[in-house]
């Protein structure tokens, strides 16, 4: 089944993010020399395998739906739907992968993905079979993808046949995941789509024109904006993909808890930096917002590198103001978001998530982006664009606060907004779900639609 699905989808389409969006991905982050080349890539992916080894095989629940978190970001947007299955006495399994940190865990009944022997067997297998020819692939693609991307790929061998190990001993008939383009999730899916299991996305974040075609069986989006973007991308996809007979959408608002802000006043300010962005363009706007008597909070991207990190750390050092870090692997959003009064970034769903939660947003450029406006917010009114550092003081003085059509705006990119179910998207999914399960009619639940 491993080599049929290898065979059909192939290594490019299954790690998608890297290997279709190639450019994108390469520029959204910097890889430090050291780490660069076949030998670090190996090590990287060694090293992988490594934490994920386990000699001794954990039992395996069998229940109805499994949910998979791969990620920080995939994991807080379904923990509102974990929970409410829990309340709701819905069985699930929460499968999480090993490198989550200890803390997002807590209070959650989880199973941490580890490979058996015979995973670590059937993996290896693929990887000599066909590594020369992935190589080849990539090469002709972009020899990047070799130089900074290799593990990602590699890793396929080993995700796919541990999905269909664990989906086939679970008997689950539903599979819960908030990614469709990381190799993960990409192997989860078509694992589950081979082993005929139904398959339920839950968006978790922002989406693109440069996404995956929509593959579920049912997709809980955030909005319009983001339906009719999908409806945009049914060309990006293999050409022997095979889409569900029906696609169910329900738009059911974004997936975090917004914690609805109260009035900080005007000098604390979020800078939400990744690193894509310039370096030494945060640092002038860091220096530039203390010497205007803010204060300043760095809320760094999870996948952010810890040369990166340092660098700005370095300097808040020597830096005179007051400037702070809040790191997403140990701060909560709606924490960072409790201590400030407006968010600057450049493209990033931060900004979205603050305007729902009251704060300003101000969009940013920190030297260069591939895409300006990425998402649209600011072509949709979410979010204010400062085209100069100077402008950003009378920006952050003078925000006006939601209109009417910033609200539509708003709703537009998550359904609930101002309705009965906001921050209560956990318990709409779940009900959603039961219906499911139960074989009722859902064509006149809340949010439905049929891509």
């Amino acid at each position: 089944m491993c080599k049929q699905i290898l065979d059909e989808e192939g290594e490019l389409w299954i790690n998608y993010s890297p290997g279709i969006n190639t450019k994108f991905n390469l520029a959204r982050s910097v890889t430090p020399s050291i780490l660069k080349g076949y030998i670090p890539r190996l090590l990287i992916f060694i090293r992988w395998l490594l934490i994920h080894f386990s000699l001794f095989s954990s039992s395996i629940e069998k229940k109805d739906f499994l949910v998979f978190s791969g990620t920080v970001n995939q994991l807080t947007s379904l923990k509102p739907i974990i929970k409410s299955m829990k309340k709701m006495n819905i069985e699930s399994i929460n499968l999480v992968d090993s490198n989550l940190p200890k803390e997002y865990l807590e209070h959650t009944n989880h199973q941490v993905v580890k490979f058996q022997p015979k995973i670590i067997f059937i993996g290896l297998s693929l990887l000599v079979s066909r590594f020369f020819n992935l190589l080849s692939n990539l090469r002709n693609k972009d020899i990047d993808l070799i130089n900074r991307r290799l593990n990602t790929f590699t890793e396929i061998y080993f995700w796919l046949p541990f999905f269909i190990n664990y989906l086939s001993k679970s008997n689950s008939n539903y599979i819960l995941t908030s990614n469709d383009h990381n190799q993960s999730n990409r192997t989860l899916i078509l694992a589950a789509q081979a082993l005929d299991i139904k398959t339920v996305y839950i968006q978790h974040a922002a989406v693109s024109k440069r996404f995956h075609r929509l593959q579920f069986d049912y997709s809980f989006l955030d909005g319009q904006n983001a339906l009719d973007t999908y409806r945009d991308c049914e060309k990006n996809a293999s050409i022997n993909f095979k889409p569900p007979q029906d696609r169910h959408i329900f738009l059911s608002g974004i997936k975090k808890q917004m914690a609805i802000s109260k009035d900080h006043g005007f000098r604390s300010i979020g800078l939400a930096v990744k690193e894509a962005d310039d370096t030494n363009e945060i640092l002038r706007v860091i220096e530039f917002l203390s010497k205007h008597q803010y204060s300043v909070y760095i809320r760094f991207h999870p996948a952010s590198s810890s040369n990166f990190r340092q660098t700005i750390l370095s300097y808040k050092k020597i830096c005179q103001g007051k400037i702070f870090i809040s790191d997403p692997n140990t701060e909560l959003v709606n924490s960072f978001f409790e201590k400030i009064s407006t968010i600057i970034g450049s493209n990033s769903t931060i900004h979205l998530e603050a305007r729902l939660s009251g704060l300003k947003s101000i969009y940013y450029v920190f030297g260069y982006v591939n895409a300006f406006d990425y998402y649209g917010f600011v072509e949709k009114g979410i979010s204010k664009y400062a085209e100069s550092i100077d402008q950003l003081p009378n920006l952050i003085d003078d925000f006006v606060i939601a209109n009417s059509e910033e609200i539509e705006a708003l709703r537009s990119y998550s359904y609930t907004y101002q309705t009965e179910w906001f921050n209560k998207e956990g318990d709409l999914m779940t009900h959603h779900l039961i219906k499911i399960k139960n074989d009722e009619d859902i064509h006149t639940l809340f949010g439905y639609r049929l891509f």
